[in-house]
C-alpha cells in the first residue's frame, strides 16, 4: 500500500465507480478506502438485491396468468441465487477496480483534513480526497421501532422464510417494491404511507395507478395514515396509526420500515464536519466541490439516493479534481449531472420511471404547459405481457413546445428512460418523439403515440 495518491475515494459504491472511470482517463493516482465489500448498498443490501427478488416474483405472476400454475417459493434457494449474483457483480467490480490501476485499500477511512484520510494505524495523503460514503436506512422514531422483527431493508434480504404476514410501512420505491415481491411469494401484505397516495416523489398519476395495481392484486393498501406506535401482541407486531382522525392498526408477522435513508457522514473528522448541511448530508455543488479545498463529495453522502445518480456525481467530481490536477485542463464529456432530467424507476410490473418536472413543478416555476397522455392498452407488446393498465404521459412547454417531463407507467418503461432524458437534456419538442421510427410491437411504440397527440 502507497502512502500517497492523487486522488483517494472514501466508500466503494456506485459514486467510486464513476470517479474511477474519470480518475482512469486522466491518468490520476487512485485508492478506494472501504470498510465492507466493494459495490455499496446498492450492490449488497439494495437495488441488485431487490430486483432479483422482483425478477422471481414476477416470474410467479407470470406463470400463474399463463395457467401454469403459481411455483411456491422456495426462500433458501432465492437467498443462494441472490448471494450469488452479488458476488459475480462485486468479482466484476473488482477486476474494473484493479484493471484501472486502483488500490482497494480495507478498512474504514476517516478523513482529518483536505489532504490526510487515517486507515486504521495508517495516515495516506492525497491530492484530493473524495467522500463517497452512501446511506444507511432510517427509522420512525415511534415506540416500538426497534422490536425483533422490525427490519429495514438492509436486514430484510437475510430472511430465511417468508412472513405469513408482512407489514411495509412507507409507499416509496422500495416499500412499493418489497410489498409486490413478498405479495408474489404468498405473504398477506399491508402498505401503509403517510401520503395521499403511493410513490409520494413521483407524478401523482404514477403514484396512483401503481396504488390501483398493487391493490388488484391482493395487498392492502392505506394511505394518509400516521404512525403512532409498534407493539408486540400475541406473537405478532402491531402497527397503530391514525386514519381519518380514528385511531386504526394493522397486524404483521414482519415489519419492514421502509420511510427513506440518512446520508451516512460517519467519515468525516471533527475538524471537516463543516461540510455538514442542516439534515446530515454533505453541502457540494454540482462539481462535488465541498466548503473545504482537497475535500469532494457524491452519491447519497450527498442526498442522492440513486445509484445512477451517485455515478454521475461521481465522474464530475473526478473530472473537477482531474481538471484541477492538471493545470485547469478539462476532460472532454465530463461535467454537470443535470439534475432535472435523472430517471426515478421503481421495478413494479409494469414498472415506473419519472423524469423531469411534473405539471405541479412547473407551476411552482411560473412555466403553463401543455401534458398529453396516451394509455397502454392497445399496445400490442403491453397486451402480450399483460401489462396493459399503464400509461405514458409527457409534459411540455406551452409556449415553446420542449420536452421537460416524462412520466410512465408501463412495462419497460425503464428501458424507455435514456430516450426520453436525452430529448429532456436536449432541448427537444415533444412532438419530435412522434419523428422516431419504433419497433413493432414494443412498448416503446407508446412514446410515439403520446408525442403524436401534439400534432393534432
Amino acid at each position: 500500500m502507497k502512502d500517497e495518491y492523487q486522488l483517494v475515494i472514501v466508500g466503494g459504491g456506485p459514486a467510486a465507480r464513476g470517479a474511477v472511470r474519470e480518475a482512469k482517463r486522466a491518468g490520476l493516482t487512485a485508492a478506494i478506502v472501504e470498510k465492507d465489500a466493494v459495490g455499496g448498498t446498492c450492490l449488497h443490501r439494495g437495488c441488485i438485491s431487490a430486483k432479483t427478488y422482483l425478477e422471481a416474483a414476477a416470474l410467479a405472476d407470470r406463470m400463474e396468468e399463463a395457467a401454469l400454475g403459481r411455483p411456491a417459493v422456495d426462500p433458501a434457494a432465492l437467498i443462494s441465487r441472490t448471494v450469488g449474483i452479488r458476488a459475480r457483480l462485486q468479482h466484476s467490480l473488482e477486476a474494473y477496480y484493479n484493471s484501472a490501476g486502483v488500490d482497494i485499500l480495507r478498512g474504514e477511512g476517516l478523513i482529518l483534513d483536505g489532504h490526510h484520510v487515517r486507515v486504521g494505524g495508517k495516515i495516506l495523503r492525497a491530492g484530493h480526497i473524495l467522500a463517497a460514503t452512501g446511506s444507511r436506512p432510517l427509522r420512525l422514531s415511534i415506540p416500538g421501532s426497534a422490536l425483533p422483527g422490525v427490519l429495514t431493508s438492509d436486514e430484510l434480504f437475510e430472511m430465511t422464510t417468508v412472513p405469513a404476514r408482512l407489514v411495509v410501512i412507507g409507499g416509496g420505491a422500495v416499500g412499493v417494491e418489497m410489498a409486490e415481491a413478498f405479495r408474489a411469494f404468498g405473504s398477506r401484505v399491508t402498505l401503509l404511507e403517510a401520503a395521499p397516495y403511493l410513490l409520494p416523489g413521483f407524478d401523482r398519476d404514477c403514484g396512483r395507478q401503481i396504488g390501483r395495481l398493487l391493490g388488484w392484486r391482493g395487498t392492502e393498501i392505506r394511505t394518509g395514515i400516521r404512525m403512532r406506535e409498534i407493539r408486540p401482541v400475541s406473537g405478532a407486531l402491531r402497527c397503530l396509526f391514525e386514519e381519518n382522525g380514528r385511531e386504526a392498526y394493522a397486524e404483521g408477522d414482519v415489519i419492514l420500515m421502509a420511510v427513506g435513508r440518512m446520508p451516512d457522514v460517519s467519515c468525516l473528522s471533527e475538524t471537516v464536519r463543516a461540510v455538514i448541511a442542516p439534515g446530515g448530508r454533505i453541502l457540494a455543488d454540482e462539481a462535488g466541490r465541498t466548503l473545504l479545498p482537497g475535500i469532494s463529495a457524491a452519491g447519497d453522502c450527498c442526498g442522492a439516493s440513486l445509484a445512477h445518480l451517485a455515478e454521475a456525481q461521481g465522474a464530475a467530481a473526478a473530472a473537477a479534481i482531474a481538471a484541477d490536477s492538471t493545470d485547469g485542463r478539462a476532460i472532454a464529456g465530463s461535467g454537470g449531472t443535470g439534475l432535472d432530467a435523472v430517471p426515478r424507476c421503481v421495478y413494479t410490473r409494469p414498472e415506473v420511471m419519472s423524469l423531469g418536472l411534473t405539471s405541479a413543478e412547473a407551476a411552482d416555476r411560473g412555466i403553463a404547459v401543455d401534458v398529453r397522455k396516451s394509455p397502454v392498452d392497445t399496445n400490442g407488446a403491453a397486451v402480450i405481457a399483460g401489462l396493459d393498465s399503464g400509461f405514458i404521459k409527457l409534459i411540455a412547454d406551452k409556449a415553446t413546445g420542449r420536452l421537460l417531463g416524462a412520466h410512465l407507467v408501463s412495462g419497460r418503461a425503464v428501458d424507455m428512460a435514456p430516450l426520453l432524458e436525452m430529448a429532456v437534456r436536449q432541448g427537444l419538442r415533444a412532438e419530435d418523439l412522434d419523428t422516431v421510427i419504433y419497433p413493432h410491437p414494443s412498448f416503446c411504440e407508446s412514446i410515439g403515440e403520446a408525442a403524436e397527440k401534439y400534432r393534432s
